[in-house]
Protein backbone atom coordinates (compact mmCIF):
# COMPACT_ATOMS: atom_id res chain seq x y z
CA UNK A 1 0.00 0.00 0.00
CA UNK A 2 2.77 2.47 0.95
CA UNK A 3 4.50 1.70 -2.34
CA UNK A 4 1.61 3.45 -4.12
CA UNK A 5 2.22 6.72 -2.21
CA UNK A 6 4.55 9.14 -4.02
CA UNK A 7 7.95 9.59 -2.41
CA UNK A 8 7.39 13.35 -1.98
CA UNK A 9 4.20 12.70 -0.03
CA UNK A 10 5.94 10.13 2.19
CA UNK A 11 8.79 12.55 2.89
CA UNK A 12 6.36 15.34 3.72
CA UNK A 13 4.41 13.01 6.04
CA UNK A 14 7.57 11.93 7.84
CA UNK A 15 8.70 15.55 8.19
CA UNK A 16 5.32 16.58 9.62
CA UNK A 17 5.35 13.65 12.04
CA UNK A 18 8.87 14.47 13.24
CA UNK A 19 8.04 18.18 13.63
CA UNK A 20 4.92 17.44 15.69
CA UNK A 21 6.84 14.98 17.86
CA UNK A 22 9.56 17.55 18.56
CA UNK A 23 6.97 20.23 19.33
CA UNK A 24 5.00 17.92 21.65
CA UNK A 25 8.17 17.40 23.71
CA UNK A 26 8.91 21.13 23.98
CA UNK A 27 8.11 23.77 26.59
CA UNK A 28 6.05 25.60 23.99
CA UNK A 29 3.66 22.62 23.88
CA UNK A 30 3.19 22.82 27.66
CA UNK A 31 2.41 26.54 27.40
CA UNK A 32 0.03 26.00 24.47
CA UNK A 33 -2.01 23.30 26.17
CA UNK A 34 -2.29 25.42 29.34
CA UNK A 35 -3.52 28.47 27.40
CA UNK A 36 -5.88 26.35 25.28
CA UNK A 37 -7.43 24.69 28.36
CA UNK A 38 -7.81 28.07 30.07
CA UNK A 39 -9.46 29.53 26.97
CA UNK A 40 -11.78 26.54 26.54
CA UNK A 41 -13.02 26.95 30.14
CA UNK A 42 -13.81 30.62 29.53
CA UNK A 43 -14.62 31.60 25.94
CA UNK A 44 -12.90 29.29 23.42
CA UNK A 45 -15.23 26.72 21.77
CA UNK A 46 -12.87 23.79 21.02
CA UNK A 47 -12.16 21.18 23.70
CA UNK A 48 -8.59 21.13 25.01
CA UNK A 49 -8.89 17.34 25.18
CA UNK A 50 -8.47 17.06 21.41
CA UNK A 51 -5.15 18.90 21.45
CA UNK A 52 -4.10 17.03 24.58
CA UNK A 53 -4.69 13.64 22.96
CA UNK A 54 -2.70 14.62 19.86
CA UNK A 55 0.19 15.81 22.03
CA UNK A 56 0.16 12.87 24.43
CA UNK A 57 0.63 10.37 21.64
CA UNK A 58 3.94 12.10 20.84
CA UNK A 59 4.71 13.56 24.25
CA UNK A 60 7.30 11.05 25.44
CA UNK A 61 8.85 12.12 28.74
CA UNK A 62 6.63 15.23 28.92
CA UNK A 63 3.40 13.25 28.76
CA UNK A 64 2.39 13.82 32.36
CA UNK A 65 3.64 17.41 32.30
CA UNK A 66 1.29 18.08 29.38
CA UNK A 67 -1.62 16.47 31.23
CA UNK A 68 -0.84 18.50 34.35
CA UNK A 69 -0.66 21.75 32.38
CA UNK A 70 -3.99 20.98 30.73
CA UNK A 71 -5.64 20.29 34.09
CA UNK A 72 -4.15 23.46 35.59
CA UNK A 73 -5.38 25.61 32.69
CA UNK A 74 -8.82 24.03 32.86
CA UNK A 75 -9.05 24.56 36.63
CA UNK A 76 -7.93 28.20 36.61
CA UNK A 77 -10.11 29.10 33.63
CA UNK A 78 -13.08 27.30 35.17
CA UNK A 79 -12.64 29.10 38.48
CA UNK A 80 -12.66 32.45 36.65
CA UNK A 81 -15.87 31.54 34.82
CA UNK A 82 -17.63 30.26 37.96
CA UNK A 83 -16.71 33.35 40.02
CA UNK A 84 -17.69 35.81 37.26
CA UNK A 85 -21.01 33.99 36.77
CA UNK A 86 -21.69 34.14 40.50
CA UNK A 87 -20.75 37.83 40.81
CA UNK A 88 -22.54 39.00 37.63
CA UNK A 89 -24.94 36.28 36.40
CA UNK A 90 -26.77 38.55 33.95
CA UNK A 91 -23.56 39.69 32.25
CA UNK A 92 -22.22 36.12 32.16
CA UNK A 93 -25.42 34.80 30.55
CA UNK A 94 -25.39 37.49 27.85
CA UNK A 95 -21.74 36.79 27.10
CA UNK A 96 -22.43 33.04 27.01
CA UNK A 97 -25.15 33.47 24.39
CA UNK A 98 -22.72 35.36 22.16
CA UNK A 99 -20.07 32.63 22.23
CA UNK A 100 -19.68 30.28 19.22
CA UNK A 101 -21.06 26.72 19.44
CA UNK A 102 -23.26 27.59 22.46
CA UNK A 103 -26.97 27.02 21.89
CA UNK A 104 -30.10 27.73 23.91
CA UNK A 105 -30.51 23.97 24.19
CA UNK A 106 -27.13 23.72 25.93
CA UNK A 107 -28.09 26.45 28.38
CA UNK A 108 -31.52 25.03 29.20
CA UNK A 109 -30.29 21.43 29.57
CA UNK A 110 -27.46 22.48 31.87
CA UNK A 111 -29.89 24.50 33.96
CA UNK A 112 -32.27 21.53 34.22
CA UNK A 113 -29.50 19.17 35.31
CA UNK A 114 -28.33 21.56 38.02
CA UNK A 115 -31.90 22.22 39.17
CA UNK A 116 -32.46 18.46 39.52
CA UNK A 117 -29.08 17.40 40.94
CA UNK A 118 -27.59 20.58 42.41
CA UNK A 119 -23.75 20.69 42.39
CA UNK A 120 -23.60 16.92 41.75
CA UNK A 121 -24.77 17.65 38.21
CA UNK A 122 -21.19 18.71 37.39
CA UNK A 123 -20.14 15.07 37.75
CA UNK A 124 -21.82 14.27 34.44
CA UNK A 125 -20.71 17.43 32.63
CA UNK A 126 -17.62 15.82 31.01
CA UNK A 127 -19.80 13.21 29.28
CA UNK A 128 -22.89 15.35 28.69
CA UNK A 129 -21.85 16.98 25.41
CA UNK A 130 -22.74 20.37 26.91
CA UNK A 131 -19.86 22.88 27.10
CA UNK A 132 -18.59 23.53 30.62
CA UNK A 133 -19.23 27.27 30.24
CA UNK A 134 -23.01 26.69 30.09
CA UNK A 135 -22.89 24.71 33.35
CA UNK A 136 -20.75 27.34 35.09
CA UNK A 137 -23.01 30.24 34.07
CA UNK A 138 -26.18 28.39 35.05
CA UNK A 139 -24.62 27.53 38.40
CA UNK A 140 -24.20 31.28 38.94
CA UNK A 141 -27.79 31.90 37.85
CA UNK A 142 -29.04 29.36 40.39
CA UNK A 143 -26.78 30.74 43.13
CA UNK A 144 -25.06 27.43 43.81
CA UNK A 145 -22.09 27.44 46.17
CA UNK A 146 -19.12 28.42 43.99
CA UNK A 147 -16.63 26.58 46.19
CA UNK A 148 -18.52 23.30 45.94
CA UNK A 149 -18.94 23.85 42.19
CA UNK A 150 -15.18 24.39 41.85
CA UNK A 151 -14.29 21.24 43.78
CA UNK A 152 -16.71 19.04 41.82
CA UNK A 153 -15.99 20.36 38.33
CA UNK A 154 -12.21 20.12 38.78
CA UNK A 155 -12.49 16.51 39.99
CA UNK A 156 -14.83 15.49 37.15
CA UNK A 157 -12.97 17.22 34.32
CA UNK A 158 -9.52 16.23 35.58
CA UNK A 159 -10.66 12.58 35.65
CA UNK A 160 -11.50 12.78 31.94
CA UNK A 161 -8.15 14.33 31.07
CA UNK A 162 -6.25 11.78 33.15
CA UNK A 163 -8.16 9.00 31.41
CA UNK A 164 -6.96 10.38 28.06
CA UNK A 165 -3.39 10.46 29.40
CA UNK A 166 -3.61 6.85 30.61
CA UNK A 167 -4.99 5.68 27.26
CA UNK A 168 -2.20 7.48 25.40
CA UNK A 169 0.39 5.96 27.74
CA UNK A 170 -1.05 2.47 27.18
CA UNK A 171 -1.02 2.99 23.43
CA UNK A 172 2.62 4.10 23.48
CA UNK A 173 3.63 1.16 25.70
CA UNK A 174 1.93 -1.27 23.31
CA UNK A 175 3.70 0.31 20.35
CA UNK A 176 7.03 0.12 22.18
CA UNK A 177 6.53 -3.56 23.00
CA UNK A 178 5.55 -4.28 19.41
CA UNK A 179 8.65 -2.49 18.15
CA UNK A 180 10.87 -4.40 20.57
CA UNK A 181 9.31 -7.67 19.44
CA UNK A 182 9.97 -6.81 15.81
CA UNK A 183 13.58 -5.93 16.59
CA UNK A 184 14.06 -9.17 18.53
CA UNK A 185 12.54 -11.17 15.70
CA UNK A 186 14.83 -9.45 13.21
CA UNK A 187 17.88 -10.22 15.32
CA UNK A 188 16.82 -13.86 15.65
CA UNK A 189 16.27 -14.07 11.91
CA UNK A 190 19.70 -12.63 11.23
CA UNK A 191 21.19 -15.05 13.76
CA UNK A 192 19.51 -18.02 12.09
CA UNK A 193 20.71 -16.83 8.70
CA UNK A 194 24.27 -16.54 10.00
CA UNK A 195 24.13 -20.04 11.51
CA UNK A 196 22.75 -21.49 8.32
CA UNK A 197 25.46 -19.74 6.34
CA UNK A 198 28.10 -21.08 8.68
CA UNK A 199 26.68 -24.59 8.46
CA UNK A 200 26.52 -24.31 4.67
CA UNK A 201 30.16 -23.23 4.58
CA UNK A 202 31.19 -26.17 6.77
CA UNK A 203 29.26 -28.58 4.57
CA UNK A 204 30.91 -27.14 1.46
CA UNK A 205 34.36 -27.50 3.00
CA UNK A 206 33.70 -31.11 4.07
CA UNK A 207 32.35 -31.93 0.61
CA UNK A 208 35.43 -30.41 -1.04
CA UNK A 209 37.76 -32.40 1.24
CA UNK A 210 35.91 -35.64 0.48
CA UNK A 211 36.23 -35.08 -3.26
CA UNK A 212 39.93 -34.28 -2.90
CA UNK A 213 40.50 -37.48 -0.87
CA UNK A 214 38.70 -39.64 -3.47
CA UNK A 215 40.71 -38.06 -6.25
CA UNK A 216 43.98 -38.90 -4.44
CA UNK A 217 42.88 -42.52 -3.90
CA UNK A 218 42.02 -42.94 -7.57
CA UNK A 219 45.36 -41.44 -8.59
CA UNK A 220 47.18 -43.96 -6.39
Amino acid sequence: MLGCVPATVRRASHATYDSWRRFSNSRAAVALIFVWAFGEATVFPILADFLLAAMLVMGGARRWVLAGACIAGMAIGGIVTVLVARAAPGFALELLRDLPLITESHISRAGEQLADHDVAGFLVQPVSGIPFKAWAVMAGEQRLSPWLVILVFIAARAARMLAIAVLAHSRNCSAARSGAGCATGSRRSRSRTSCCSARGSRRSCCSARSRAARAQEEAV
